[in-house]
Formats: structure tokens, C-alpha cells, sequence
């Protein structure tokens, strides 16, 4: 489900600054735009 550390890491949501808005909720709900 990405609830762990890596799971986050992998989902981008470690990421700070411009662009890492796209990440949250998640990549789906920005139609891939993050990452």
C-alpha cells in the first residue's frame, strides 16, 4: 500500500520543493505529473 518508508520513497513523497506538489495525494490523482 506504500505506507512504509521505501513504499513513500517510492511513491515520491520524500521529494521537497517546486514540482513536489504534483506528488501528494498521490501520482495517479496529478495524472503522472510527479516523480
Amino acid at each position: 500500500r506504500g505506507k512504509t518508508s521505501a513504499g513513500k520513497r517510492g511513491r515520491g513523497l520524500h521529494n521537497k520543493g517546486k514540482g513536489a506538489e504534483k506528488l501528494r495525494p498521490s501520482l495517479k490523482a496529478n495524472q503522472n505529473r510527479g516523480k
